[in-house]
């Protein structure tokens, strides 16, 4: 009968300290929950290309433009590359700042920590 109090005790001893609110190691660290960046999406449109027999037009009259190479600079620098997806569409997460798009022409695009900047990346073909 002893032995059982003995091993009751011990376990409940051992069951409380497991419950104890005094974080450990594991539980020290805060973990933030501020977004540190932003995201810049958009869809790659491609106009020109040959002119269509059918309709007079040339073919590429904004459509969506697949695998385009979307290039974000800071100044000189390319920061960000990424192809477009099937339907055109791109997105790149970026650190808050100043950056310019590079499609057919230079676009500026103010990223802001959580936000996402929508954009038309136009790209005129011969």
């Amino acid at each position: 009968m002893r032995s059982r109090i003995s091993l009751g005790m011990v376990l409940g001893a051992v069951m409380l300290t497991g419950c104890s609110s005094t974080p450990g190691p594991a539980q020290t660290h805060a973990v933030s929950s501020t977004p540190v960046s932003g995201t810049l999406t958009g869809t790659v449109r491609v106009y020109g290309g040959p002119m269509n027999p059918a309709t007079g037009k040339q073919a590429a009259n904004g459509r969506p433009g697949q695998d385009w190479q979307v290039k974000v600079l800071s100044g000189t620098q390319v920061v960000a590359t990424q192809s477009s997806d099937a339907q055109g569409r791109f997105a790149i997460k970026l650190t808050p700042g100043n950056y310019t798009l590079n499609c057919s022409g230079s676009t500026p695009v103010t990223i802001k920590a959580g936000t996402r900047v929508v954009v038309e990346c136009n790209v005129d073909v011969p």
